[in-house]
């Protein structure tokens, strides 16, 4: 590819969501590595505070890139900054802003899906009866519309 190709969504689509199964499969290795070296509950606080400072990151930096492009730092004109956006392809199912909430709605998203299918079951074993507290500190296993 290359040369001014021009490449159908759909297979754009599918490179994407590939892309993002592999670097969930890599997050899910850490996430394991890091709960068989510290134990279930120390090795899930670490992972939820990595998984907050990720979602800090991003946020900084978008919203730096947004009001360097002049735009108010609001949740519909965080995707106008094109270093950290989301790809709008084989990400997710859909996205929706909901008025007076300072965060969009991402629905269907093909990391939590492997994220999911993976890490709740490996999690029931490890900490039986426990799944309900970390579903308080881990927004991956909080709502059932990945």
């Amino acid at each position: 590819m290359g040369g001014g190709e021009v490449v159908p969504v759909e297979e754009v689509r599918l490179w994407v969501a590939s892309v993002a199964r592999r670097l969930a499969l890599l997050h899910v290795a850490y996430a394991r590595a890091i709960v068989e070296e510290l134990g279930p509950e120390r090795g899930l606080r670490v992972i939820a505070r990595a998984i907050r400072e990720y979602g800090r990151a991003i946020g900084e930096r978008t919203r730096e890139e947004v009001v360097k492009l002049g735009l108010e730092p609001t949740p519909e004109n965080f995707d106008r900054a094109p270093t950290y956006r989301v790809p709008p392809y084989g990400m997710y199912d859909r996205v929706e802003v909901v008025e007076g909430e300072r965060r969009v709605r991402v629905y269907g998203c093909v990391l939590a899906r492997v994220w999911r299918s993976i890490l709740q079951p490996l999690l029931a074993l490890l900490i039986p009866g426990k799944l309900e507290g970390w579903r308080a500190c881990c927004p991956l296993l909080q709502s059932q519309s990945y």
